[in-house]
């Protein structure tokens, strides 16, 4: 599968006290090209409860995402507007801005649209540059990411195909 039109939502604000989905706002989405790939893993918390001398239950809590995402090159819109870089130059006190995140995947049949609530970057993007042989290849920025679950609804992620409600908005 192929993925490509990832937009990015930086988040203006979480009001806590809200628990009807309406918590979340969101920032204009802007557009960031050059998708080469996403790799998230489903992160998941367990215990074993003990009792009776065996293991009497399992509980288990979805924590969301966690992986990479490399592009060709990071875009000056998500290193002002998410990574607080002002002019290109970053700053150690700089903390990122918790975004959502949508992308399209192809290759299937049905040309799914996902959505990612709330993710955070968990460490800053890679810098990769290499000396030129007698081989061309591209070198990307990449990126660790964390997709959490909302604060209020504790939703993760929103995959629709089409003919489902939010997919043809989905990417707006």
């Amino acid at each position: 599968y192929g993925i490509k039109n990832i937009k990015i939502f930086p988040i203006l604000g979480i009001d806590t006290s809200k628990t009807d989905g309406t918590a979340y706002s969101y920032d204009t989405p802007f557009a960031l090209p050059g998708a080469q790939t996403l790799n998230l893993s489903a992160t998941w918390a367990s215990n074993t409860v003990y009792a009776d001398d065996i293991a009497y239950a399992e509980q288990t809590a979805n924590l969301g995402y966690e992986g990479t995402q490399q592009n060709v090159k990071l875009n000056e819109e998500f290193e002002t507007k998410i990574l607080g870089w002002i002019n290109g130059q970053e700053n150690a006190d700089t903390i990122p801005k918790s975004f959502g995140m949508a992308f399209q995947f192809t290759g299937d049949k049905n040309n799914g649209r996902v959505f990612l609530y709330h993710v955070d970057l968990t460490k800053a993007p890679d810098i990769v540059h290499n000396t030129k042989t007698n081989s061309l290849s591209v070198d990307g920025d990449s990126m660790s990411i964390k997709a959490k679950p909302r604060l209020d609804t504790h939703d993760v992620k929103l995959k629709q195909y089409p003919g489902d409600p939010y997919y043809d908005t989905l990417l707006t």
